[in-house]
């Protein structure tokens, strides 16, 4: 919570700026210590040879971290500090998908197999790997969508109601990090 809090009140600093150039600088330095400290818990797990379930728990609460992260920072941005009109649908599916990680996180780390036998881990495994290269592939072409926009680099706009361009650098690097950390968690979860 305390890294999660920090991280929003660094990224509000990066919004109250309004210079989108410090936005990216204080996001990026963000994710890469998010993505910095999954893929460390990630292979810290596997290398200690703890069960897929763990680790795909393990991953799913990194994930579902990123998401809250950018809900959080959507809300007290456009809530507070800038305008736009279609934040608050953003936010909403940032708070959508940051609960589905985090409970399923829960629920594949409570040992779901316990109850259904070996083969409800692979049906949570297996869910969870297809929802990892579903939000993968979802992230990239995100990152794609903004660049080609014009979207990033991010610049400031006159239009008035129409400040989209600090959800737009945080968009981006919310779906860095998150193409980041499902890449790596498809990367191992073949060597386990």
């Amino acid at each position: 919570m305390l890294a999660l809090s920090g991280s929003v009140a660094a990224a509000l600093l990066g919004v109250w700026s309004g210079r989108p150039d410090v936005l990216a600088i204080v996001m990026s330095v963000i994710s890469v210590v998010i993505v910095s400290l999954a893929i460390a818990e990630n292979w810290r797990m596997t290398s200690a040879g703890m069960s897929e379930t763990s680790v795909a728990a393990a991953n799913s609460r990194h994930m579902g971290l990123v998401w809250s992260l950018g809900a959080l920072a959507l809300f007290f941005t456009y809530a507070f500090l800038l305008e736009w009109k279609e934040w608050l649908v953003f936010t909403g599916v940032f708070v959508t998908v940051a609960f589905l990680c985090l409970a399923f996180s829960v629920i594949v780390d409570k040992g779901a197999g316990a109850k259904n036998g070996a083969t409800g881990d692979e049906a949570l495994l297996k869910l969870a790997r297809y929802l990892t290269i579903a939000q993968l592939v979802g992230m990239i072409a995100t990152m794609i969508g903004l660049v080609l926009d014009g979207k990033m680099p991010a610049s400031t706009q006159a239009n008035p109601g129409w400040y989209d361009w600090a959800g737009n650098v945080i968009f981006f690097y919310g779906a860095l990090a998150l193409a980041a950390i499902s890449a790596n968690a498809l990367y191992t979860s073949r060597k386990i």
